[in-house]
């Protein structure tokens, strides 16, 4: 091999280094759910949802990125994939977010998962959704709870 080609793949393998090394620094630093976003601000924040819900939003911020890249928010329910929304990322620090129409039959542990363009997961979190009655029992309990005092 002569010198020039050595240093032909010497700079290649240094390119994919470095590219690999960028695309591995992005990272999650914020993942809520909430009822809505208006002007990037989460109105109705919380982890435990009626299902008369309705819309559910994932509002992440990303940062790290080096240039334009997607993430994807992969909503999960029962164990089972139900929705894969792409967003672009633009810059070093982004707020992004989606949502997932949820029907009333939908009670239960939900989940999130937010992964990068290879699939790879950077961050995970879970939401539920109680049925009414649930809530109604919740709020009975809370009620008896703050006569007690």
């Amino acid at each position: 091999m002569t010198i020039l080609k050595f240093q032909k793949v010497v700079f290649m393998l240094i390119l994919i280094a470095t590219f690999s090394f960028a695309q591995n620094d992005l990272r999650i630093s914020r993942i809520d759910f909430c009822e809505n976003v208006q002007d990037y601000k989460l109105k109705g924040m919380r982890t435990k949802f009626s299902n008369k819900v309705g819309l559910v939003y994932c509002f992440t911020k990303v940062e790290g990125a080096t240039d334009t890249t997607t993430i994807s928010h992969i909503w999960y329910y029962d164990g089972k994939q139900k929705a894969k929304v792409d967003l672009k990322v633009k810059s070093n620090s982004w707020r992004t977010y989606s949502s997932k129409r949820i029907l009333k039959t939908w009670t239960g542990t939900w989940r999130v998962d937010v992964v990068d363009e290879k699939e790879n997961v950077l961050k995970s979190k879970k939401f539920m959704i109680t049925s009414s009655k649930q809530n109604q029992n919740i709020s009975a309990a809370k009620s008896e709870k703050d006569s007690s005092k």
